[in-house]
């Protein structure tokens, strides 16, 4: 080519290669030195914990490293906790439900529901606090289970007697309802006793019992009195039902 032409040239000029560059290939691990994978459709057929088990222990490591065995030694013991967990949940008794309703000839558990409180400090003035409230509130406008006007309960006592069980009317309010105190000693309940409930024996220590005047429509709850809070902010545990017109 003539030099006149080259001088020519931006001289920014680069000449483009007429084939891409090929860079060096990566080398690869030796098959023999990769980590098997095993997928396990739990779906379709369960493997034994023992197996599992074995897979894990058994699993190759390309190089044994120090760091390596540290990992194998995690993996196991993560895999044994967990194991030991499921057991423990499995073996873990449930506790048994103290409270039915009768519908028809059968009886059916009743929904616990746990208070959620709500506290108003309020203000001091000269030491002494005024405006202070706690309510105590139950989730939904209402309860899931409904009833008559002479709900008949089956009520198995565990460590505690059958007339710590009272019935307490809620109030309702957009769409929550609360007690109309926030200690069972200010509502107005009615205790489960003789006189004013139909009370009969049951097979395995377990007691029938029904109102015996009809209730006013509205939202209740069967709770026990003697009950301890289940946290700080005193909130409780109670059965709920609604009484239908």
């Amino acid at each position: 080519m003539d030099s006149n032409l080259r001088d020519l040239r931006p001289k920014d000029y680069v000449r483009k290669r007429p084939f891409p560059i090929k860079r060096p290939p990566v080398p690869h691990e030796p098959a023999e030195s990769k980590t098997k994978l095993i997928l396990f459709q739990t779906h379709s057929k369960k493997i034994s914990d023992f197996l599992i088990f074995s897979f894990i222990i058994s699993l190759p490591l390309h190089i044994q490293t120090n760091k390596d065995i540290k990992m194998k030694k995690k993996v196991i013991t993560l895999f044994l906790l967990f194991g030991l967990l499921v057991q423990v949940q499995a073996q873990m008794k449930q506790p048994d439900p103290t409270v039915f309703i009768f519908v028809g000839d059968s009886i059916f558990p009743m929904n616990v529901i746990t208070s959620q409180t709500e506290l108003k400090k309020g203000w001091d003035i000269q030491g002494i606090n005024v405006g202070r409230k706690i309510k105590r509130y139950f989730s939904g406008a209402q309860a899931r289970q409904t009833t008559g006007r002479q709900p008949k309960f089956a009520i198995y006592p565990k460590t505690q007697d059958l007339n710590d069980y009272a019935l307490i009317r809620l109030k309702e309010r957009r769409g929550f309802r609360y007690l109309p105190a926030s200690e069972f000693k200010d509502c107005d309940y009615t205790r489960v006793e003789l006189g004013l409930f139909n009370i009969e024996n049951l097979p395995g220590l377990g007691f029938a019992v029904t109102p015996l005047t009809p209730l006013f429509p509205g939202e209740y709850i069967l709770v026990d009195l003697s009950q301890k809070p289940v946290n700080q902010y005193g909130d409780v545990k109670a059965y709920d039902f609604t009484v239908e017109e």
